[in-house]
């Protein structure tokens, strides 16, 4: 009997700390991905310091405590990739090279967008998108008028 429940011990002692392995494994995953793409993360609603704040409440197992902070610390809001934010010249450059790398579809409105670098307007160029082409063509329409102006005028 008594091997039994020395069995069933190392048993149960085995499987707990298969799960706690299991979980830091997916905390690392969450918290690598985290830093590797910020924009990424914010569009996900995850928060990079939000890991040691969960692994702070368990550890001291306060349910009140993890509800208390949740309150205090919301995730940051999420962003929707609109073509109102892609044109936006208020947008950040991180943001619009989200756009350019996961969004094809809102690229033409990058192009639009007076904030876009030209380093960002040759990676869209080189990427193609639905209607990417045409919006160049025009963006570089609108940059030449000037100069047949002026050569108009001589």
């Amino acid at each position: 009997m008594g091997r039994l429940r020395i069995w069933s011990r190392l048993r149960h002692i085995r499987i707990s700390e298969k799960r706690d392995e299991d979980e830091d494994a997916t905390e690392q995953e969450s918290e690598t991905e985290a830093e590797e793409d910020p924009v990424a993360a914010r569009l996900n609603h995850t928060d990079p310091t939000a890991g040691d704040q969960t692994r702070q409440g368990c550890a001291e197992g306060n349910e009140a405590t993890r509800k208390r902070q949740a309150r205090l610390n919301p995730p940051p809001a999420p962003i929707r990739l609109t073509p109102l934010v892609a044109c936006d010249p208020e947008t950040s450059e991180e943001i619009l090279w989200h756009i350019a790398r996961y969004a094809p579809t809102l690229r033409k409105w990058v192009v639009a967008n007076t904030a876009a670098s030209p380093l960002l307007l040759e990676y869209i160029s080189q990427q193609g998108g639905p209607g990417v082409k045409e919006a160049l063509q025009m963006l570089l329409d609108v940059l030449e008028e000037p100069r047949h102006s002026e050569r108009k005028a001589r």
